[in-house]
């Protein structure tokens, strides 16, 4: 066994600090947790690195921006339950983190909120560090008087959309080194190789198949054109992202990406178990159905859902049943609205909406896997014949002329 110091917030919301003995850093963590105590901090005694192990919590200060902000927010959310005032919890944060940049944010932030400044505002600063999803949350949280509850529900977002987001790219790893390689491969051929068998085909009074002249025709178009058409694209890129910044084009393109064949069938069972999942949480923690859903309106960062979200307030608002003012929407499924119907004459509504958060994460992440093992292989034979294509427009003029002679 070995030793841990801790620091933790106990049952009456104090600062403690201590050391004990443990198998492992998660049945101390465990052990600590299951006495009542809120742990924010906990390493080894001997002052060691530990390697964390795969899926294992951890309340180390990395200086990756991605895991700072996690982490602030954990601990944050664990102060502000535990009793202790927003800036008391910020000073006792700032003290916990090593020196770094991120660091210096947050005593910035401190000395703001100190001067006066609302702490969404004061988050605002540093978009770098703080999405506008991440601040709208915390003003949510803020005018409605329950910022621990939202800091708690930010923490599982930014903890699920990582795991989606390493899930995704350990997936697509293979496919995307597999597309980069072949498209090196395809201009290798076009710009050095097709060029010297141009004089061997030009060396026979023979017409060329078919095949052999289109691929000389492109290789030329890309050869006299190749910068006009990498500008053509930059300029295009440019052109597309400044009008995704505003706010029309970014309406415009979630829109869009809502009404893509099976991707907007993924977003679509993603964004509503975050709504639902935040509902649930806020709910069965006593928080007003109206306020519930003003916080969780800018959950998913989508503005079609925000919007939607706009409009279940104005009618619940008005004494409209929450699953009657779902269905006029049109972006949330049937059964999931049935079900809320349920959980509103039972009074059940805040078990239901997790319930329902986790039916649609399920089946989100069964599609997901269905469509990264089926995009996998299409790539594959993709690429294949690309590169196929391009050996046989090659190589048939000279089995042609083998065959002459």
């Amino acid at each position: 066994m070995e030793e841990y110091n801790y620091k933790a917030i106990n049952k009456e919301g104090a600062t403690i600090s201590g050391s004990i003995r443990g198998d492992s850093y998660s049945k101390v963590l465990q052990e600590l947790e299951s006495a009542g105590l809120q742990p924010f901090y906990l390493s080894k005694a001997n002052g060691q690195e530990r390697k964390k192990s795969r899926g294992e919590k951890s309340l180390s200060f990395s200086p990756n921006k991605h895991s700072s902000v996690l982490l602030f927010t954990k601990q944050l959310a664990n102060l502000l339950k535990a009793g202790i005032q927003l800036d008391e919890a910020l000073d006792i944060i700032i003290n916990l983190f090593k020196e770094s940049p991120f660091k210096e944010v947050i005593r910035k932030v401190s000395e703001s909120l100190k001067g006066g400044r609302s702490f969404a505002s004061s988050l605002a600063d540093y978009p770098e560090y703080f999405s506008n999803t991440y601040v709208t949350m915390i003003k949510a949280g803020e005018e409605s008087g329950y910022l621990s509850l939202v800091c708690r529900q930010l923490v599982d977002d930014i903890e699920e959309n990582y795991r989606l987001r390493s899930h995704i790219i350990t997936s697509l790893i293979y496919p995307i080194i597999l597309i980069v390689f072949s498209i090196l491969a395809v201009l290798i051929v076009l710009l050095y190789i097709l060029p010297k068998f141009i004089y061997i085909y030009e060396s026979y009074d023979q017409s060329l198949p078919l095949p052999t002249i289109i691929l000389l025709r492109f290789s030329s178009f890309i050869t006299e054109n190749g910068a006009a058409i990498l500008l053509f694209f930059v300029l295009i890129i440019c052109i597309f992202w400044l009008y995704f910044r505003t706010e029309r084009g970014k309406r415009n393109l979630d829109q869009v990406l809502l009404n893509m064949p099976f991707i907007g069938e993924l977003l679509y069972k993603l964004y509503v178990s975050r709504i639902t999942r935040a509902l649930g949480v806020l709910l069965k923690n006593g928080v007003p159905l109206l306020k519930s859903l003003k916080i969780a309106r800018n959950i998913t960062g989508n503005t079609v859902y925000s919007l939607a979200m706009d409009e279940l307030s104005l009618q619940v608002e008005r004494g409209n049943s929450l699953s009657l003012a779902m269905g006029s929407t049109g972006v949330f499924p049937d059964l999931s609205i049935y079900l809320i119907g349920v959980g509103e004459r039972t009074g059940e509504l805040g078990n239901l909406m997790t319930e329902i958060a986790n039916d649609l994460t399920q089946e989100y992440m069964e599609s997901l896997d269905r469509f990264l093992k089926f995009f996998e292989p299409s790539i594959l034979i993709l690429m294949g014949g690309i590169i196929a294509f391009l050996v046989f427009a090659m190589v048939l003029p000279v089995m042609r002329i083998n065959t002459i002679m």
